[in-house]
């Protein structure tokens, strides 16, 4: 298995939401491309159910962010198997 250490560190409460905002964001633009090439209605309430998720996910960190009042640690990796 090979991991990818995307974030490692600390930053700022304005650099952290952008972080966040950004990579979240990416993820979903992901699925809204894949809705408009999936035909299968399960697939694509699928899709919409965690385009939601995320976005829900996404303000709850926001939220955490803004209260930290400083410096916030943030990690992410990505890791494949096959």
């Amino acid at each position: 298995m090979d991991t990818l250490k995307l974030v490692n560190g600390r930053f700022e409460e304005l650099q952290a939401e952008r972080l966040i905002t950004s990579l979240v964001d990416v993820k979903i633009e992901f699925h809204k491309d894949k809705i408009n090439g999936l035909q299968n209605e399960e697939d694509i309430k699928s899709s919409e159910k965690r385009i939601i998720e995320l976005q829900n996910y996404r303000n709850e960190l926001l939220q955490t962010v803004r209260s930290s009042n400083g410096m916030v640690d943030i990690s992410a990796d990505i890791s494949l198997k096959i």
